[in-house]
């Protein structure tokens, strides 16, 4: 995710404007609220068992990105990847994967295995009743693999995530400026603290300024706070929003809710796929009452 600071009227207008593309005679619009960025096709690598309008997954700065293939999502015959093909990347507001995984994890008591590469997922795992299993080194990772601390210090340049002594803008201006970069001794000065509460960051400022020689090198206090508050929101899972907390829940019960009204029709689909390979030499197959889409209504 790319942290724009943008006001009201700004804002106002994007979402009145639209990025148009065709496909065939067609043409289609995307708000540009919603436009990250659009990219040339890069090398996109396969994951098994997903839907054929799913080309795979694309390695974006560190980030993994699903691609869908819009003309097979719309039906439309396949067409092959050239210089003028390009991938637009959409931002969807509110919650992203991780964060899903993550109110999953805090919202109930079951055992959960999460397979995923995803390092920012690792924060999660309690080796115990929470296990996360990376599928690039086939094996089980523990939280160790993610220095929640450190990362919420240096910030993730992967999801545009600037430092603590980074603006909010910092990837995204035009004047590109250097950020002053988290130093060894200052990850040193944090290494023994299980969790940075406020008052740590207030008592790290103060001995950081008391220590400096020179006045351009005193940090502002206030801005500082602001710069961490901002990435532990980003970055630390525990941060999510209470509120939600609730807006999950509910849509966990309407997904429970439309799962057991469709309960006999998923039954009666699922027997009549294992009676199809039980007699797959028949060519009397009655299924044809059974419409797959039907079990989304």
């Amino acid at each position: 995710m790319i942290i724009v600071t943008m006001n009201t009227d700004v804002i106002e207008e994007l979402s009145n404007r639209y990025l148009l593309f065709r496909i065939d005679e067609a043409y289609y619009g995307l708000s540009l609220t919603s436009v990250r960025e659009i990219i040339q096709v890069p090398k996109i690598t396969d994951i098994p068992g997903t839907p054929e309008y799913v080309k795979g997954i694309i390695n974006l700065r560190g980030g993994v990105v699903p691609v869908i293939d819009v003309r097979l999502k719309f039906a439309m015959p396949e067409r092959e990847y050239d210089s003028q093909t390009c991938i637009v990347v959409l931002e969807v507001n509110d919650l992203e994967a991780d964060d899903l995984i993550a109110l999953a994890c805090f919202t109930n008591n079951s055992d959960i295995l999460i397979v995923s590469v995803d390092k920012d997922l690792n924060q999660l795992v309690d080796n115990d009743r929470i296990k996360q299993f990376s599928p690039i080194v086939n094996d089980y990772v523990t939280n160790t693999h993610h220095p929640l601390n450190e990362a919420i210090l240096t910030g993730d340049s992967s999801d545009g995530v600037p430092n603590i002594f980074s603006d909010d803008n910092h990837y995204v201006r035009e004047n590109k400026i250097r950020a002053k970069p988290v130093s060894a001794k200052i990850k040193e000065y944090f290494k023994d603290y299980e969790t940075i509460t406020e008052d740590v960051m207030i008592s790290f400022i103060d001995d950081y300024n008391s220590n400096v020689k020179k006045q351009e090198d005193i940090l502002d206090k206030d801005k500082i706070l602001h710069n961490w508050n901002r990435n532990c929101l980003m970055i630390d899972l525990k941060s999510i929003p209470k509120e939600y907390y609730s807006v999950f829940g509910n849509a966990v019960k309407e997904a429970i809710s439309l799962s057991l009204n469709n309960e006999d029709k998923h039954n009666e689909w699922v027997k009549s796929i294992i009676n199809n390979k039980e007699n797959d030499s028949s060519e009397n197959n009655d299924t044809d009452d059974i419409d797959i889409g039907d079990l989304f209504d």
